[in-house]
């Protein structure tokens, strides 16, 4: 049996969207005096149930691989992670580096 991995499945999704997120902005709305009038605008993820409605609520999905491009949090976590992960690999290198000169393997 295959199964694809996601973080959240359609109906955990779709409940999401019924059950807390129109609620929440609803109440929102109504504290600011603003119309019950929101755009939701999601990732292509495959988890995401395509078939959200609700009076009041555009849902529009993402054109794929754009996420990354247009979410700057995500382009400064791949970017923090790579130089991390690239400065922890050198420093490994020089201390394996340092250890071999020690015993004189060079």
């Amino acid at each position: 049996m295959n199964i694809a991995k996601a973080w959240i499945t359609k109906a955990l999704k779709a409940n999401w969207f019924i059950h807390f997120f129109v609620p929440e902005v609803k109440l929102y709305l109504v504290e600011k005096g603003l119309p019950f009038k929101v755009l939701l605008l999601l990732d292509c993820a495959g988890g995401h149930a395509t078939n959200l409605q609700c009076d009041g609520v555009q849902v529009e999905f993402l054109p794929p691989n754009t996420t990354t491009l247009i979410q700057l949090m995500d382009q400064w976590d791949i970017r923090a992670f790579k130089a991390l992960y690239t400065r922890a690999t050198m420093v490994g290198f020089i201390a394996v580096d340092d250890n071999d000169d020690e015993e004189g393997f060079t």
